[in-house]
């Protein structure tokens, strides 16, 4: 389920952080708008395996530059990074109840 997990948080950040012309803007808020209809159904196992991807995510971008000097971090907006803690912690979950 990790990688099906990882799959998730990626779109998230997609349709929640794309920039004008990366994602059509209707469509994007349209998604936006369906988070809560498909993350409300999952079940414990499945919100635990999604809150440990964002926490992996968020693991990696602190992680400083690799051998090549590359920082993944330095590319992660403070809202990305919010975001990614309230997926983390769970904090997302309980926003999202109805």
């Amino acid at each position: 389920m990790n990688g099906l997990s990882n799959i998730v948080v990626d779109y998230f950040l997609t349709i929640m952080f794309a920039d004008d012309g990366t994602v059509d803007t209707d469509y994007q808020c349209r998604l936006q708008e369906s988070l809560p209809e498909h993350i409300n159904p999952l079940s414990d196992i499945e919100r635990k395996s999604l809150s440990q991807a964002a926490q992996r995510r968020l693991d990696d971008i602190n992680a400083g530059p690799d051998e090549y000097g590359y920082d993944s971090g330095l590319l992660v907006t403070d809202d990305q990074r919010a975001f990614l803690v309230a997926l983390a912690t769970g904090e997302l979950y309980n926003g999202l109840e109805p």
